[in-house]
């Protein structure tokens, strides 16, 4: 009995040994592929000449350490150069220095650590660690033991806050339970850096694949991109581990990378109006390269999508839209896009239920009409680059505004609560109620395949500068035309039609666009933070409302990819109805009619009839046997409303009597048909 206890005994403990073994070598792991991706990230700054410039107590002559609410980050950044290059260095005695400069780099921090506090929560809380953790890995076992704890301290035990702060603090956690061995912790981090990509109505991904931050500003190419990217990083760091993403949480990753922000970008671009304050940073996260890594850690995890990262990487690289055609209208964020390879289109709105800007760390103080209707018309993906500091703010492309543009205030939105869309393939209607301090009216937007309308009504103002409507206001790498020929530089003109870069504009009622091409030089630091002049030329197009009016209005059609022959010797051909409080547009090549209700009423149109007990946005379209309504409520307030539809050219019982159209939930899409007799 004796005997056999005894190799029971033996054996549990040989079992434990090797479980033991087992878990060591599962967080070694863990450690090394963590390591292994800072390692091939990229680190600005010069190793050597910080290395060289150090002085004995592990600081540097050039750096700030005593400003009061600010953070001497550069420190950091010095510190993270010199460590990236111990990591990969080879010889001997230079690895050997940058090693004891890290070292007494660390030693000078933590030893002043408390008076480095940033008025900056997030400097504090995320920013510091984003540095210091790359440094522990590449030099863990060279730190010192109290170092090492420093470092393990400086790192949650728990996640806080929401969204994309939330990602960045779990992260930390995740850093922890790998340095301290504490599985807990990493379970718990890994499970709340997935958790941002699941579904939600306060801030993060919403059902549409919108993503909100900052009080439900659309922010899927800044916060949504970071958030995204560190759960990419932590799923190929936790792949075939017992802490790898299920596939619920790859597949919340994918619906937001694949059919939200994807949507919001073209070939090579990032549309601005999807990054928040950062519109008014040079370049960053505008430019598509920046999903590269992104998409490189997602075909790695995630098989089930892998072809369709593909075809995303494969066209910012290539600067194609092979993949990828038609509208798309995201209800939550307020947002339209519409492509093929020859053209993009997009189109930022706003209401109560989202913030439109923010103005924040002296970034965008110049975003008072941001989401007011910016109207983008790519032919080209370099149409608007850089153009930021070359705006005139009062007239961003499609905005109705008064000649103002400082945000004075943090967050700024419409204050409606109209504003939506429908699609229907490369077919699509938006509009919103326009309604600020000292303005107020009715926009709305037809787009049919390459072609855009655009109809703004009942504007009034009792502000003292002049109302206009903006058209676009692009860079231009063309001759600019006009019907008699190019129109002179630095000269205002009054056209109705006009040509640039193979779009063209055509004011479809009585009004004349004004239109002013000039050479113009602005400053990114007048409306961020770099310091740093763009020059470029720029078209200015516009409609100039007057001061104080009460029943403006504005109707126009623009063209893209156009030759400037076909666009001067041809018809538009648009059917448009423009009144005080009905915008419609009949699209004959598609047999589709569209429009936005904008009051209840009875309207007619062409040889249709129609009437609504309640503001809306439609849809009609005609199949062999039925017409079909479309219908949505924009102010997503309604429970159901009331519609009838009358074809004076076809019978049926339906025709001419109101129906009730109930929506299961706000903002919900309905259809009706009405059977031919």
């Amino acid at each position: 009995m004796k005997t056999c206890f005894s190799v029971v005994c033996k054996l549990l403990l040989l079992f434990i040994s090797v479980s033991a073994a087992l878990e060591t070598s599962e967080r070694a792991l863990l450690f090394d592929r963590t390591k292994e991706w800072y390692a091939n990230q990229y680190v600005s700054g010069d190793p050597l000449l910080a290395l060289h410039t150090q002085k004995q107590d592990g600081s540097w002559d050039n750096i700030r350490y005593n400003k009061k609410g600010e953070t001497p980050m550069d420190h950091l950044y010095n510190l993270h150069a010199m460590a990236m290059l111990y990591q990969h260095e080879q010889n001997a005695g230079l690895k050997d220095s940058l090693k004891n400069g890290v070292v007494r780099g660390l030693e000078f921090w933590f030893s002043r650590d408390k008076d480095f506090v940033s008025s900056n929560w997030w400097t504090n809380d995320i920013g510091v660690l984003l540095e210091i953790n790359p440094v522990a890995f590449f030099l863990w076992d060279e730190l010192p033991n109290e170092m090492q704890k420093r470092i393990i301290s400086r790192n949650p035990e728990k996640s806080s806050m929401g969204a994309t702060n939330k990602s960045w603090i779990a992260e930390n956690v995740v850093i922890r339970g790998i340095l301290e061995n504490r599985d807990n912790l990493i379970k718990q981090g890994i499970e709340d850096i997935a958790q941002v990509m699941e579904y939600t109505k306060l801030e993060g991904h919403q059902q549409d694949h919108s993503f909100f931050m900052h009080g439900n500003i659309l922010y899927n190419g800044g916060y949504g991109k970071v958030a995204l990217a560190n759960a990419a990083k932590w799923a190929v760091i936790m792949r075939e581990t017992p802490f790898a993403f299920s596939r619920e949480a790859l597949d919340n990753m994918a619906a937001l990378a694949l059919y939200g922000t994807r949507l919001m970008m073209w070939k090579d671009v990032v549309d601005p109006a999807v990054i928040g304050r950062e519109i008014s940073r040079k370049a960053g996260n505008k430019n598509g390269t920046g999903w590269f890594p992104i998409l490189k850690d997602l075909m790695k995890v995630d098989t089930v999508n892998f072809y369709r990262y593909a075809e995303w990487a494969y066209s910012i690289e290539t600067k194609t839209e092979r993949f990828l055609s038609g509208c798309h209208y995201f209800q939550t964020g307020e947002m339209m896009t519409c492509r093929t390879n020859d053209y993009f289109t997009s189109l930022k709105m706003s209401s109560w239920r989202n913030f439109g800007s923010e103005f924040l760390n002296r970034e965008n103080r110049k975003g008072l009409w941001l989401a007011m209707g910016v109207l983008s018309l790519y032919r080209n993906s370099n149409d608007y680059k850089n153009i930021e500091p070359l705006w005139d703010w009062s007239l961003l492309p499609g905005v109705t505004s008064y000649n103002e543009s400082e945000q004075k205030e943090k967050r700024m939105t419409n204050q409606n609560n109209y504003a939506g869309g429908l699609t229907q393939g490369d077919f699509a209607v938006a509009a919103m109620i326009a309604d600020r301090p000292h303005l107020y009216g009715y926009k709305s937007w037809f787009f049919m395949g390459n072609k855009v309308v655009a109809l703004g009504s009942s504007f009034e103002s009792d502000h003292e500068s002049p109302i206009s409507t903006s058209v676009d206001q692009r860079l231009v790498h063309s001759k600019v035309l006009a019907a008699t020929g190019n129109i002179q530089e630095n000269t205002t003109v009054d056209l109705d039609r006009i040509w640039c870069d193979e779009v063209g504009y055509v004011s479809l009622d009585s009004s004349k666009f004004k239109a002013l091409k000039q050479r113009k030089t602005g400053n990114w630091r007048d409306i961020g933070t770099l310091n740093q002049e763009e020059s470029d030329d720029v078209l200015t197009i516009w409609f100039d409302h007057g001061k104080k009016p009460q029943t403006a209005s504005y109707a126009y059609l623009a063209e893209i990819g156009v030759d400037s022959t076909s666009f001067f010797n041809k018809s538009h051909g648009i059917t448009y109805l423009k009144s005080p409080d009905f915008h419609a547009v009949l699209d004959k090549e598609r047999a589709i009619l569209a429009g936005a209700v904008f009051s209840k009423g009875e309207y007619k149109f062409e040889n249709y009839s129609l009437s609504f007990s309640e503001p809306c946005l439609f849809t009609l379209h005609k199949t062999e046997s039925q017409y079909v309504l479309t219908i949505t409520d924009p102010t997503k307030k309604k429970e159901s409303l009331e519609v009838s539809v009358d074809a004076p050219d076809e019978k049926s019982p339906e025709f001419g009597k109101m129906q009730k159209v109930a929506f299961e939930q706000p903002g919900a899409i309905v259809n009706v048909y009405f059977d031919f007799k």
